[in-house]
Formats: C-alpha cells, sequence, structure tokens
C-alpha cells in the first residue's frame, strides 16, 4: 500500500473546504489591496535561490529539495516565491516600466526540514511584493495589509518590527557583534558556532537557553543605524501609528534570509506555542541589483496557510443554491440539461446519482446546505411543473419550467 512521503499533506474536504474558504478570503482582499495575482514555477536554477537567499545560510545549506536533471543542471524545488518574482521581473525587463508593482501570490514551497504541527516539507505560502519605491509609506502598507488582514479573520496577533539597516551600517554592526561573540566562542553550541563563521546575525534566532542568554547583552543593530536608515525607520513608524497598527521594536527580529535590509517584521500568535510566527518580511532593496537587475528597492512578506488554519474557525456554511431532486428515468434525463443552464446562470446546482429515491435525495441535499431543492418526477414533467422546496422556510411552491432559470437567478425574498 502507498503511502504520502513525510511532511507532504494531502487536502481532502472538511478540510479543504475550510482552507478553500479562507484563500478564497485572503485573496479577494489583497485584491482589494491593489495587488495583482502572480505564479512562478515550482522548479527554478538551483544558483538563483543560492545568490538571493545566501549559500550559508540554513535554507540553502540544509533545507533545499535539489537535484540534477536529465541536462546535468542543478535545478530546485521552490524554497520561497520572492527570488522567482525578482527573477520575473528581471527576465521581463518590469523595471523599464518605472512604476510601482504590487503583486500577490499563493502557492506551494518545498524545504527539507523535521516536520512539525503547522509546518510541513512541502507548505503553502500567500505572500507579496511591492517593487519600484524605497518610500516607508510601502514598508508601512505591506504591514498594515496583514495587520488589516488577521483583524478581518479575527487572529489575536502582535505585531514586532525591527531595522536591519542598510548594506554600509550592516557591515560595521556585524564587526562589533562578531567581536562580542567570538568571546563567548568557547559556550556557544555548534550551530551558533556555525553562524559566527558565516550570518552571526542567525544567532538571535537560537532556541537554545544558554545562547539566548549571551545574545541578551549583545550589541543592538539600532544603535548602529546610518542616519537615512533612522530617518526611514522613524517615517515607518510614523505612518503606522497613523493608520492605527500597534506595535513594539525588537531588534533581535534578523529574519533568515541574507537578502533584508532596512525594515524586518513579525506578526506573532501566541496560540502556536513557541512557533508562534505567521508572518514575516521586510525590505529587500538590493535584491534586484544581486540578481542582475538594475537598483530597484522592494519590500515584501510572507505567511504560511498551515499555520493560519490553526488559527482560523471553521467557516459557517450559508444555504445556497439548488439540489435537483430527480424521479424516474425521463427527469433523470432532463437533470443534466437543466442543472447546466443554472450553472451558466451562476447559480450552484448539485443532483445526485444511481436513482436515489425521493427520501434519500432529500437528505442528500439537507447535507450538502442547499437553499432550495427542485423536485422532478413524472408528474411535475407531464404538466410541465416543477416543485421547488424551500429548505431553510420549510415551504414549497410549483413553477412552470421555463421559469427555472429566473427564479433561481433572482430567488424570491424569504417568507416572513
Amino acid at each position: 500500500m502507498f503511502q504520502k512521503l513525510k511532511g507532504m499533506m494531502d487536502l481532502f474536504p472538511p478540510e479543504s473546504e475550510k482552507w478553500f474558504f479562507h484563500q478564497k478570503k485572503i485573496c479577494h482582499y489583497l485584491e482589494q489591496c491593489g495587488f495583482q495575482f502572480v505564479e512562478t514555477p515550482c522548479l527554478e536554477k538551483t544558483e538563483l535561490f543560492a545568490r538571493s537567499t545566501g549559500k550559508d545560510t540554513e535554507v540553502v545549506q540544509k533545507q533545499m529539495y535539489s537535484f540534477l536533471d536529465k541536462n546535468e543542471e542543478s535545478i530546485t524545488l521552490r524554497p520561497e516565491v520572492t527570488a522567482s518574482v525578482v527573477r520575473n521581473y528581471i527576465e521581463n525587463k518590469i523595471y523599464g516600466e518605472k512604476s510601482v508593482k504590487k503583486y500577490f501570490y499563493f502557492g506551494p514551497l518545498f524545504r527539507y526540514e523535521r516536520p512539525q504541527k503547522g509546518r510541513q516539507r512541502q507548505f503553502f505560502q500567500y505572500g507579496v511584493e511591492v517593487l519600484g519605491t524605497d518610500d516607508p509609506q510601502a514598508d508601512a502598507e505591506v504591514i498594515q495589509v496583514f495587520s488589516d488582514l488577521y483583524t478581518i479573520l479575527e487572529i489575536p496577533f502582535k505585531l514586532f518590527i525591527n531595522s536591519l539597516g542598510s548594506r554600509e551600517s550592516r557591515t560595521i554592526y556585524l564587526k562589533k557583534l562578531t567581536a562580542y561573540l567570538e568571546k563567548y566562542e568557547n559556550d556557544l553550541d555548534p550551530e551558533s558556532k556555525g553562524r559566527l563563521k558565516t550570518n552571526p546575525l542567525r544567532c538571535f534566532d537560537s532556541k537554545v537557553e544558554s545562547i539566548q542568554k549571551i545574545m541578551k547583552s549583545a550589541p543592538r543593530i539600532l544603535d548602529f543605524l546610518g542616519s537615512e536608515d533612522e530617518k526611514h525607520f522613524g517615517k515607518v513608524q510614523e505612518y503606522l501609528k497613523a493608520a492605527g497598527v500597534s506595535f513594539e521594536i525588537d531588534s533581535t527580529i534578523v529574519r533568515g534570509l541574507d537578502y533584508y535590509t532596512r525594515t524586518a517584521f513579525e506578526f506573532v500568535s501566541q496560540d502556536l506555542g513557541a512557533k508562534d510566527a505567521i508572518c514575516g518580511g521586510g525590505r529587500y532593496d538590493n535584491l534586484v541589483e544581486t540578481l542582475g537587475g538594475p537598483h530597484v528597492p522592494a519590500v515584501g512578506c510572507a505567511a504560511g496557510m498551515e499555520r493560519l488554519m490553526l488559527l482560523v474557525e471553521d467557516p459557517k456554511k450559508e444555504l445556497e443554491g439548488v439540489f435537483i431532486v430527480g424521479l424516474g428515468a425521463e427527469a433523470k434525463t432532463q437533470t443534466l440539461s437543466i442543472a447546466s443552464s443554472l450553472r451558466r446562470s451562476g447559480v450552484r446546482t448539485l443532483f445526485s446519482f444511481d436513482d436515489k429515491s425521493f427520501k434519500a435525495q432529500l437528505r442528500a441535499a439537507d447535507k450538502e446546505k442547499v437553499r432550495y431543492a427542485l423536485v422532478l418526477g413524472e408528474n411535475e414533467l407531464r404538466n410541465k411543473k416543477v416543485l421547488v422546496k424551500d429548505m431553510k422556510e420549510s415551504s414549497q411552491e410549483e413553477i412552470g419550467l421555463d421559469r427555472i432559470e429566473t427564479y433561481f437567478r433572482f430567488p424570491p425574498e424569504p417568507r416572513e
């Protein structure tokens, strides 16, 4: 018997209905905010992620699904989406349009890591990217959009923000941080020792208690920001306050990928325990240039769908649509034609197979949460009538066959 691979997830009803309900809700909201949907390939050249994410990051070193294709070229299942969006932006010279681009995406990603609650090896992310502006208002808008989204979804959260500064200010800071950590090198665990050599900022992410104590006294990057970095970070805070978005400054937020500059942020939910981040992102002003394009500032964020599903309630189903109860051979012949006509009119329409009894079909209609049952039997067909049962109001009436489409396209007001 075949079984799914470790860390992979099947999605079937009723869980898939909850998933799809919230997916539509998220995508609709992001469209309302002016973001346009994009999709990128699940497979890209390995070098794209190695160069963008950072060759020494944990994602590249340990988590990527990489392999040689039939042309002996190294390709990778995408571990994140931002690099692919930027690759498309450069490949198609979209930067030549000299306008700000606002994109959103929803799709699967792949990372080889230990599966746990809310985190799988194949996982789904939704996120946004804004390319073409260094205006701090863009940072604030991305943050505010997700603050409002989680408010709409009724998810309690806290927002933490930080600034990682520009390349120049971070270079100065990293020298200070490295010098500090080297004093404790003998006390560092193997993972932190590796990070000290490659990306000391990541030591702030350690879950080891002894390392956390060391990092409490480490220099903070906010003390090393240049004047322009401070101005930018100050404006982001000003815009968030004006928008009524509550936040806390946390100078330990560094994000896991190398391309971040200046603003970095995380939304967290204590309902998820230790792994409490539900969304994270920030500014990446140098990534387009790093991948071969011109200098184009950008900002974005991403969030995991699996974690979201642990926090949102099951949707409350409203009675909607029509269930055709067909009785007899002639009714069965007509059923698909009537269903097709209603569906083309935008009406959710269902029916049963296998010649089930009248009661069995009504039970099926009730289970499918439809508003109306359309009863089509031999007598009804002979008189060119159908019986319409209102499942919500427990009432019924006869209408002509020629009225079906208009009746359900413009259903009558609920009876008092």
